[in-house]
C-alpha cells in the first residue's frame, strides 16, 4: 500500500490539507471535552485515567483497526457516531484514495461519504464546545 498513490504534486499537497483539516477538526474536539472533564477533576492524574478510559473504547469501535462490517450490529450502530471512525475514513480517503485493497479488503469512499464524515466531526466539535463552555460558565474560581 502506498500513499498518495499516483497524486500529482498539487493533489498531494491538496490531500495533507484535507488530512490536516480532518485531525484538526478532531483534536478540537478532544480538546474541548478534555477541558469539560478536566474543569470537574481535583488531580491531573483523574483526567487521565477518565480521558483512558473513554478512548480506548472509541479506538477498539472504530474502524481504525477491523472493518466495521465484522462487528456485531450494535457495535456496527455505535461505530456510526464515533468520531474516531470519520477521522479514519478522511485520513484514507486523503492518504490512500478513494478506491483500494488492503489486508484482502475492498475500500471505496466516495466524496459525499467523506462529506458526511466531515460533517460529523464537525458537529463532534461543536457539540464539545457547546459542553466545555457550559462547564467553564458554571466554573467557580477560588
Amino acid at each position: 500500500m502506498r500513499f498518495f498513490p499516483g497524486y500529482t504534486p498539487i493533489q498531494t499537497a491538496g490531500a495533507i490539507l484535507g488530512v490536516l483539516l480532518f485531525v484538526g477538526v478532531f483534536s478540537l474536539g478532544f480538546l474541548f471535552l478534555s477541558s469539560a472533564i478536566s474543569m470537574s477533576m481535583d488531580t491531573p492524574e483523574g483526567l487521565q485515567a477518565v480521558i483512558t478510559i473513554l478512548t480506548l473504547p472509541l479506538f477498539f469501535a472504530s474502524n481504525a483497526l477491523y472493518p466495521i462490517d465484522a462487528f456485531p450490529p450494535v457495535v456496527k450502530l455505535l461505530s456510526q457516531f464515533n468520531p474516531l471512525t470519520h477521522l479514519v475514513n478522511g485520513v484514507r480517503y486523503f492518504t490512500v484514495g478513494q478506491d483500494f485493497y488492503a489486508i484482502g479488503i475492498h475500500y471505496v469512499y466516495s466524496s459525499s461519504e467523506i462529506m458526511i464524515s466531515f460533517l460529523a466531526l464537525a458537529g463532534f466539535a461543536a457539540a464539545m464546545f457547546l459542553v466545555a463552555w457550559r462547564v467553564f460558565q458554571k466554573a467557580v474560581v477560588t
